[in-house]
Parts: C-alpha cells; sequence; structure tokens
C-alpha cells in the first residue's frame, strides 16, 4: 500500500496503506538532540542522508507507525538494542541485509546506501558534525481536512472514477469473492492525509502506482488511472482484480505486505503487513488506531494514502 506516519491519539490515517508507516523518500533530518542543538545527530552526512531517505519516515523521535526506536542521532544508533550484545547501529545493519523482512519494507536499501552505513558501523561508528543538518520536514499527516481537488464523484458514478475514498471491498460490491469483478486488493491515493470520502484524489500522471505482495508472496502492481475522459477521470482510484478473464486467481485478497507506492517524486512504503486488500477501509478521512481492524494486527492508519 504508504514513511507512512502519525499515530493520532486523537483520531486520525492511513491504517491506511492500510496501516503502518509510509516512508515518503524525501530527505528528512534530524530533530533536536543530547547531540546538540536542532537538527544536530552527530552523524556524517552521507551516514545521515542513508538514514533520511530509508529510516527516519518511521523511525523519527517520537517513532511512528509501530517503529520501535528512533534512529535519528549518533546516540540513538549506539544505544543497546533488542539484540543482546548489539547496539542499534549493529542491529540496524543486519535488517538492512536481511534476505527476509528486510528493513527498509517493499524493497529494501539501494546497493550504495547500504555500502555506505556499512562502512561507517565496520570502521567504528565515529560522530561526525554535518553541516548541511537543517530542522525537521512538518509532519505530513499533521494537516486540516481539505478537498485538494475540490472535485467530487459519488459512488453511484460506475467506473474508474467510482466513490473514491469509499470502501469498494463490501461483501455486497467488489468484495464478492464469487463474483468476475471482485478485487483483491483497492483504494484511492490523495495528495494530502486527511481528504474527505467522494473527494477526486491524485491523478494517475507520472506513473503512480501501487504494489502489494500476497500471503503467498505474489506480486502485483495497481496503476492509479489516468484521466480517461470522464468528468473527474480516475479520481484516484486503484485497484486489482482477483481473477483473471478465465476465472483464474490473479492473486489472493489479504493480508497483503510489503505495500508501496511509487510516483515521479519517489515512494511511500507500508512497514507492516495490512490485514486485507480493502485500503479505504483503514485509509478514510480520519484513519483508524490500532487494533481497530482486527486484533491480530498491530497496525495503524493515521490517515489517507498519499501519493508521494
Amino acid at each position: 500500500m504508504d514513511g507512512w506516519c502519525k499515530v493520532l491519539a486523537a483520531g486520525l490515517f492511513g491504517a491506511g496503506l492500510s496501516a503502518g508507516c509510509y516512508m515518503n523518500g524525501a530527505t528528512t533530518v534530524s530533530n533536536p538532540s543530547a547531540d546538540g542543538g536542532a537538527g544536530a545527530s552527530s552523524l556524517p552526512c552521507d551516514v545521515q542522508a542513508v538514514l533520511a531517505n530509508n529510516c527516519q519516515s518511521c523511525h523519527s523521535n517520537p517513532p511512528v507507525g509501530a517503529a520501535p526506536m528512533a534512529l535519528m542521532t549518533w546516540t540513538d544508533l549506539m544505544a543497546g538494542s533488542s539484540a543482546k550484545g548489539k547496539n542499534e547501529a549493529q542491529l540496524s545493519l543486519e535488517r538492512m541485509q536481511a534476505t527476509t523482512s528486510a528493513m527498509p519494507p517493499g524493497g529494501g536499501i539501494a546497493a550504495a546506501d547500504l555500502q555506505t552505513f556499512q562502512d561507517w558501523v565496520s570502521g567504528g561508528a565515529n560522530k561526525a558534525s554535518c553541516a548541511n543538518e537543517t530542522d525537521p520536514a512538518p509532519d505530513p499527516y499533521a494537516t486540516d481536512p481539505i478537498c485538494t481537488s475540490g472535485k467530487t464523484s459519488s459512488i453511484n458514478n460506475a467506473g474508474p472514477a467510482m466513490g473514491p475514498g469509499e470502501n469498494c471491498m463490501t461483501s455486497q460490491c467488489h468484495g464478492d469473492l464469487t463474483w468476475s469483478k471482485a478485487f483483491a486488493f483497492s483504494g484511492t491515493v490523495y495528495p494530502t492525509a486527511h481528504e474527505p470520502d467522494d473527494c477526486v484524489g491524485s491523478k494517475g500522471t507520472g506513473g503512480l502506482s501501487v504494489a502489494v505482495t500476497d500471503k503467498n508472496g505474489k506480486r502485483a502492481t495497481a496503476k492509479v488511472i489516468p484521466a480517461s475522459g470522464a468528468a473527474n477521470g480516475s479520481a484516484g482510484n486503484f485497484y486489482f482484480f482477483l481473477y483473471d478473464r478465465n476465472g483464474n486467481k490473479l492473486l489472493e485478497p489479504g493480508p497483503m505486505a510489503d505495500i508501496v507506492v511509487t510516483g515521479t517524486n519517489g515512494t511511500r512504503s507500508m512497514s507492516e503487513t495490512a490485514p486485507s486488500g480493502a485500503c479505504n477501509e483503514c485509509h478514510t478521512q480520519n484513519g483508524n488506531l490500532p487494533d481497530a481492524y482486527k486484533p491480530d494486527f498491530k497496525s495503524t492508519a493515521p490517515g489517507r494514502i498519499m501519493a508521494p
């Protein structure tokens, strides 16, 4: 489904990308800490960039999207980890190198970034001063509700523009697993975190897409449908059919893992498994708090699925 994410004690997303935390691919920076003043991390610039681009949108200070710890500063990385005898930097390197459940989710880390981090850890993880550090970017989920497009498309508008933001995978609709038009997964991508139901979302230009992996390890990608000549285009919707034209199952309907939203500005990825492919059931205007969907899934959705 996504990086994605603030657990709103007062109520908010993106359990949306069904649940979890989205990484936005943008360069973020450290929070104020004992390592120094605002923006100081005591990390080399290249190491700070690796963490910003791959980790810190969830492993922020405080951590969000069920991330267990902050990875913002040298002090954070030197702290003892859940693995006995290893600090957080050493454990982070192991997770980046893992062949299963690797971090970051949704495809792992780029080889160059992995090498940079590995060289730093292996070389003693020394402190440094990065002159390019600045204050953290604003929380993308700390925004007021708004319909960015200023357009709406109702549930009665059958086709790609049908009911943006609403859950179309109820048992009576595209969630009926006996119907040829059943969806394996579907949802709506928006420019901001708290857009109302029926508000037209992001247009699928520039290769905007959502990729998931089902419980059998099969990967599938759904494109956010480009404007199609209808008054409101695709309304930001995406969907992937459960069956092909011959009635063969293409994908299992849930749970879904390694959910990644990709666009021209980068990617957002979910750090946790979504309980089903019904993305808009969790990724509502206000989002869902932990365990709101199924008690077996310790997941959160701070608001809508946002385009990177």
